[in-house]
Formats: structure tokens, C-alpha cells, sequence
């Protein structure tokens, strides 16, 4: 039996009305608890037995460092399972976190900010070492990656069947803890690709610098941001064998696209006449979110937020530039910006 590590986070907190999650993930952590060689840390906001209890407001930071901690320390014969149960988006299957007591959600669960996360540190991992098992009301299916097997529940069904919860329990208590099949049919996972050759000695002192500019102002205000961060700090910390040769050209490739982004952001501007002081540099903007400034742009005609959105598919991980793009355009007074003066301004900016 593989030594394994438990990662659950349920991230409802009506006991009441999601009674049956409840049920679910207290089903499945009874059957976990039984893995020989194993540890285990289930988060919650909720006051349960066997969980940690997390402030509602962290509970989404405190699953990604946990997750990136348990893949880092995880030994190479080792697996994890990750399990999360809640409430999701139908389309992307990303899991919202709360209701607080007013009843608002206060953020999400991402489906793609956990790949990042995987992504981050698995490298020599195969897929049937890293599995993940979505107790969602809808969209469990949307978790497929290739980075590890999906155990989703058939249908997207939320009252999970007994027999769902046996056939995960024969899986996972296999003698030498390989997935060579899934809870109910999906597609299985080709391995990873192959690590690429290492970064030859410009690139890698061209990635040192992006680490450097990265770091410098840019903080791990968002999921998305936290794989990326970690890489940079570790880059310049000394900590460089933590990143295989694959992610490295991948942080490589992240990190120019941001310095791009900041570039065309810049460029937007100067188009349009809108001016920053403070600061008077896209990568120097810390704020990484400005999601109601982007929105309200938008409205006027600016549209920074299609322009600019998270893109993780395409390593897209910081929508720093997008915000100070919608800043500098608060800062000109909110402007009505016409269809055919956005699209000049973006084709300048893309060198058109």
C-alpha cells in the first residue's frame, strides 16, 4: 500500500440545508480513515469532529498553501487524495465557498487553480498518484485533468448511491494503490508529458530577473497567483531543484506573458490619454483583483475585462494588469470609450 496523504476541504456551511453533503464527505473520510500509512487534514468553517476549523474568509487560502504543502512533502512512492464537497458552477464545475452569516459566498474552490497548484510541484507524479474526488452538486466532471484521475460520482449526482462509495473504497485500498480504473466511467488519463531539457544559462538568468520583477511588487492575493508566486520565491531563495525542468520553462512562460500584459495595459492607456502616478508601472500594481472597476469599465465601453480576464489555459495567472488598467481609467474620470476606438487601442497594443 502506497504511503498516502488526505487533503479534504468541505466548503458549505449550511449543516442544515446540505445535510446530504454532510452525510457524503463523512462517508468517504470514514472509509479514507481506514488507510494504513496515512495522514489526513480536513478543513472546514463549520464546527464538525475530526476537521479543522478554518475562519470562513481563509478557508480558500488555507486549501491551497495545505495542498501545495502536502504535494511537496509527499514521498515518490507516495499518492494524495484530495477530496472537495460543496456547492458548484454548473458550467466550470469551480465550488463556491460559504454562505457567510449574511449569506453571501465569499469566494471559490477553482478547479484550474488546483491543476496550477498540482502542476506546481508534480513533477515525476503520475496521474494514478494524484487523485481527486469532487462531491459536488453539479459539474464533478469538469475536474478531468491529466495531471490525475478523477473519481467523480456518475450523472454529477450530489446523493451519492451506497455502491459509489464501495467501489471508491475497493479502489483506493488496492494493494499497491495504483487507480486502474475510475468509480464509474471516465476517460482515462494519458501520463504527463515528459520533463523538457533544462533552461540553458540566459534563460535561466532571464527567468531569475522575471522572478525578481515578479516579487518585487505582486503578491499571492489570489489562487491563481500562488502557484506562480511560490515558483518565483523559490527561484530566487535558492530552492530551484523544487521546480523540474518542465515547470520551470512553464514559470518562464508565465512570467513573460504578465510582463506583456503589462506592456499592452500600458500602451491602452497611453492610447487613450489615461495617466498613472501611483504607481506609473503595471507591474507595480499589487492589487490583482479590481473585478468591480473592470466590470464598470466594461459598461463605458473599455473593455479591459475581456481583454485582460484570467486565463489559466494560457497561463494567464494575474489580472494585475487588467486592474491597473481599469484604475488608470477611473483615475481619467471614467470615460465613454467607443467599439471602434477599444479595438484600435488593442490592435496598437498587440503591434498591429
Amino acid at each position: 500500500m502506497l504511503p498516502t496523504q488526505v487533503l479534504g476541504v468541505i466548503c458549505t456551511t449550511d449543516i442544515t440545508g446540505d445535510k446530504q453533503m454532510f452525510h457524503d464527505i463523512a462517508a468517504l473520510k470514514a472509509i479514507l480513515d481506514t488507510l494504513p500509512d496515512s495522514e489526513a487534514k480536513w478543513l472546514t468553517s463549520v464546527d464538525l469532529d475530526g476537521f479543522t476549523v478554518v475562519p470562513l474568509e481563509n478557508l480558500f487560502m488555507r486549501f491551497y498553501v495545505s495542498l501545495l504543502q502536502t504535494l511537496r512533502h509527499m514521498p515518490e512512492d507516495g499518492r494524495v487524495i484530495i477530496v472537495i464537497c460543496g456547492h458548484s458552477e454548473r458550467d466550470t464545475g469551480d465550488v463556491y465557498v460559504g454562505p457567510d452569516q449574511q449569506g453571501y459566498w465569499k469566494s471559490s474552490v477553482y478547479s484550474n487553480e488546483v491543476g496550477l497548484a498540482v502542476k506546481e510541484v508534480s513533477c515525476g507524479l503520475r496521474p494514478d498518484q494524484v487523485l481527486v474526488v469532487p462531491l459536488l452538486c453539479n459539474g464533478s466532471s469538469l475536474w478531468q485533468r491529466q495531471l490525475w484521475t478523477l473519481l467523480a460520482a456518475d450523472q454529477d449526482r450530489r446523493l451519492l448511491p451506497t455502491d459509489h462509495f464501495e467501489q471508491i473504497s475497493a479502489i483506493l485500498l488496492q494493494s499497491d494503490g495504483r487507480c486502474t480504473s475510475a468509480a464509474h466511467p471516465v476517460k482515462p488519463t494519458p501520463p504527463p508529458p515528459p520533463p523538457t531539457t533544462p533552461l540553458d544559462p540566459a534563460t535561466s538568468h532571464e527567468l531569475e530577473a522575471l522572478c525578481r520583477r515578479a516579487v518585487a511588487f505582486h503578491i499571492q492575493n489570489t489562487g491563481n497567483a500562488v502557484a506562480t508566486m511560490t515558483g518565483a520565491l523559490d527561484m530566487l531563495k535558492g530552492r530551484a531543484e523544487r521546480l523540474c525542468p518542465q515547470r520551470q520553462h512553464q514559470l518562464l512562460a508565465e512570467l513573460r506573458g504578465w510582463t506583456r500584459d503589462c506592456a499592452r495595459a500600458e500602451r491602452i492607456a497611453e492610447e487613450f490619454g489615461w495617466t498613472m502616478t501611483n504607481p506609473r508601472r503595471a507591474e507595480q500594481w499589487p492589487l490583482g483583483n479590481g473585478s468591480t472597476e473592470m466590470a464598470e469599465a466594461q459598461a463605458a465601453g473599455a473593455k479591459i475585462r475581456d481583454e485582460f480576464r484570467l486565463d489559466l489555459a494560457r497561463g494567464r495567472w494575474s489580472s494585475s494588469p487588467g486592474s491597473w488598467l481599469a484604475a488608470a481609467w477611473r483615475t481619467a474620470g471614467k470615460p465613454l470609450v467607443e467599439e471602434e476606438d477599444w479595438a484600435r487601442a488593442v490592435a496598437v497594443s498587440l503591434g498591429k
